[in-house]
């Protein structure tokens, strides 16, 4: 009997001990319970970001790219996320999913839309490319031919004189050498210096130019060009404003014109009938029977006199074209400064707006008074 409530005994103890246990792992499974249901919209939420920035990560994102909204849409068709937003405006706007495999087939099954530029309408592309063939025309036409004698080693401002010269539809310089890197063609066998003297005190340099005017009449590509213009090496020139007049003074280019009576030495402008003219005549009219070559020794006097005994008109514009001055070196610091109009010396002014739209300046000796020069001008016309 002893034995047997012992038994009893340790068989309620061991029921009690279970009951206690059970109670137990129901309070630890109660307490898991609510602690997965208060972190499971952030853990879902956290693994929906993570999936979604494993997934975008594997687009190129190492060509040029614009940007649509805050998705950069790159040039090759792929797409990568830009400013993503904070993790907690994520956690606002993610859905409830059932599972992370249900997040991953989600994300496989979304395509990634890239915006495309759209086309250009078809009419535009017709407009477009009638413009660039007009422009293709214009450019191939031979309007307007420079050109310049250079002394040997040429003068410092040769750069920006050919940098200049740029907009004529051709050009070359002349010497006694040749030089293909600047376009220096040799004519002339002599010594390119030169004395001075007449009235005023200029450059007797007929020779030299009289073997340039013989080489151009006789050349076959110069002969291509309707107008041509000689520029001195100290000029400032506009090409584009030369043509305009050239465009709305028409005169026509097989007639005998030249600009001037007399005509500019800095830019002396004539056609390509004085061309003409000049090559059939020079040698038995201007040189033989009116001696031309030996009274005039400037070579602007000599061309103008050959042309008046061989016939040309004067069509030189009835609005300023060129402007011609002497300037002190002050006014250059002013032009830098942006000064519209400059005096000095006894009461002279140069009024910048009243010679702003003129195609020929001269003479500005050195490069920097070019530059400036040019860059006023520029300033001025806005």
């Amino acid at each position: 009997a002893r034995h047997l409530m012992a038994a009893r005994r340790m068989t309620n103890l061991s029921d009690d001990r279970d009951a206690k246990n059970g109670k137990s792992s129901e309070k630890a499974s109660e307490g898991l319970n609510e602690m997965f249901s208060a972190y499971k919209q952030p853990i879902l939420a956290l693994t929906l970001a993570l999936i979604i920035l494993l997934v975008t990560s594997t687009y190129p994102t190492s060509v040029p790219a614009t940007y649509t909204g805050n998705v950069r849409v790159s040039a090759a068709g792929g797409g990568n996320i830009a400013n993503v937003p904070p993790l907690s405006h994520s956690l606002e706007k993610t859905p409830k999913l059932a599972s992370p495999d249900a997040l991953i087939e989600q994300a496989e099954a979304t395509p990634l839309v890239v915006q495309a530029k759209p086309a250009a309408p078809a009419v535009e592309k017709a407009k477009s490319s009638t413009v660039v063939q007009k422009n293709d025309e214009e450019e191939g036409e031979r309007v307007l031919f420079c050109y310049g004698v250079v002394m040997n080693p040429p003068e410092k401002t040769l750069p920006m004189l050919t940098e200049m010269v740029q907009g004529c539809d051709g050009y070359e310089f002349y010497s006694n050498f040749s030089d293909p890197s600047r376009k220096i063609v040799k004519v002339i066998p002599d010594a390119m210096k030169v004395g001075y003297g007449g009235a005023w005190g200029s450059a007797l340099n007929t020779k030299h130019f009289w073997k340039v005017w013989r080489h151009m009449s006789q050349n076959e590509e110069i002969l291509k060009y309707k107008w041509f213009v000689k520029l001195d090496v100290d000029t400032v020139f506009f090409p584009k404003r030369m043509k305009e007049l050239l465009k709305k003074f028409n005169h026509h280019h097989l007639e005998s014109n030249a600009w001037g009576s007399p005509i500019p030495g800095p830019a002396e402008v004539f056609s390509l009938g004085a061309l003409h003219k000049y090559r059939d005549g020079y040698g038995p009219i201007c040189d033989e029977k009116h001696d031309i070559y030996n009274k005039w020794q400037q070579e602007d006097m000599y061309i103008y006199k050959c042309l008046e005994v061989l016939g040309f008109n004067n069509t030189e514009p009835p609005i300023p074209w060129r402007w011609d001055g002497i300037l002190p070196e002050f006014v250059f610091h002013e032009m830098e400064r942006g000064k519209r109009t400059i005096c000095f010396g006894q009461g002279r002014c140069l009024d910048g707006d009243s010679i702003k739209n003129r195609a020929v300046y001269h003479p500005l000796k050195t490069t920097y008074r070019m530059r400036t020069f040019r860059n006023w001008i520029k300033m001025l016309e806005g």
